[in-house]
């Protein structure tokens, strides 16, 4: 919006607000700040009271043969970026085996 149009922006940004209420986005994000802000009060991570983190949750009807570890996405992004590191290390050494051996027998070729 131009500037002398502030009213006209200010009548776009209610009416913006008001259609989200209506769909009841604006109250979810609401929600959303206050769950939030009370975790980082309390110190603790969220869990959702519709889907806890145990085996009931995935299993309605019957026991699974084998116990779920429920992670958060930060310890599922760490192990998986301590298991990348290690392939690459292992990839990294065995390239540069490969360039040792190919040089090697390169002045074989070249002769």
């Amino acid at each position: 919006f131009e500037q002398g149009n502030s009213s006209l922006c200010k009548t776009a940004i209610s009416y913006m607000i008001h259609s989200l209420q209506i769909m009841g986005i604006a109250n979810v994000m609401t929600d959303y700040e206050r769950i939030k802000r009370s975790c980082l009060k309390r110190g603790e991570l969220w869990e959702d009271p519709e889907f806890p983190a145990t085996q009931a949750s995935v299993f309605y009807h019957q026991t699974p043969p084998f116990q779920f570890v429920w992670k958060r996405p930060k310890q599922v992004y760490k192990s998986n970026l301590s298991s990348l590191v290690a392939q690459s290390r292992s990839l990294l050494k065995h390239s540069e085996l490969l360039k040792k051996k190919k040089s090697n027998y390169s002045r074989y070729l070249t002769l």
